[in-house]
C-alpha cells in the first residue's frame, strides 16, 4: 500500500507528460497531412482545393484522373481513387475481374497501390498508403505521381474503360 502511496505523484507525473506530449503531437500530425497535401499541390502546379468535413480532399484531373486524399490518423497520407463501379447493383462481370487481376499479377512488384474489390458496392478502387513521418517535401510529391501513374494505367486499361462506356 505504501508503495503504491509513493508511486503515485511519478504516475500523475508521467501522465500529464503523456497528455501534453499527445496534445503536441495530435497538432503536428494535422499539419504534417496538410503540409503533405500543400506540398503536392504546389509541386503540381494546383488549386489547392477545400478540405470536406471529414478533412479529405478531392481532385479531379484531366482524363477522368479522379481521386482523394485523407489521413485516417495524420501520420499516413491515404489516396483514394473509383475505378469502377457496379451499375445498379449489379455484379462486375467475371471476365472483367479475372482481366484486371491478371494485368494485376503481372504489375504487383511494381506498384505502390492496390485495387480493391468493395463487396457491398460493387465498386474496384485503386488505393495507396504514405507514412509521412519524416517524408520531408519531396516524398509526398513522388508518392502522387507514383498512384498518378498507376491509376492512368489502369483507367487506359480496355477491360475497365469497355466497361465504363457501356
Amino acid at each position: 500500500m505504501r508503495l503504491f502511496a509513493r508511486q503515485k505523484p511519478r504516475l500523475r507525473a508521467q501522465l500529464k507528460f503523456f497528455l501534453r506530449t499527445e496534445a503536441v503531437f495530435g497538432y503536428r500530425k494535422t499539419d504534417m497531412f496538410k503540409n503533405a497535401v500543400h506540398s503536392i499541390c504546389a509541386a503540381a502546379g494546383w488549386k489547392e482545393p477545400q478540405a470536406d468535413g471529414q478533412g479529405r480532399y478531392a481532385f479531379s484531373l484531366e482524363g477522368g484522373l479522379d481521386f482523394t486524399l485523407s489521413s485516417p490518423d495524420g501520420m499516413r497520407l491515404l489516396a483514394l481513387a473509383p475505378l469502377l463501379v457496379a451499375d445498379d447493383g449489379l455484379d462486375i462481370p467475371i471476365e472483367t475481374l479475372e482481366e484486371v487481376l491478371l494485368t494485376a499479377s503481372a504489375r504487383f512488384a511494381r506498384m505502390r497501390s492496390v485495387l480493391s474489390l468493395e463487396e457491398d458496392t460493387g465498386r474496384l478502387t485503386l488505393h495507396a498508403f504514405f507514412a509521412l513521418r519524416d517524408a520531408g517535401d519531396k516524398k509526398p510529391v513522388e508518392f502522387m505521381e507514383a498512384f498518378l501513374n498507376d491509376l492512368a494505367f489502369w483507367k487506359a486499361q480496355p477491360a475497365l474503360s469497355a466497361r465504363r462506356e457501356q
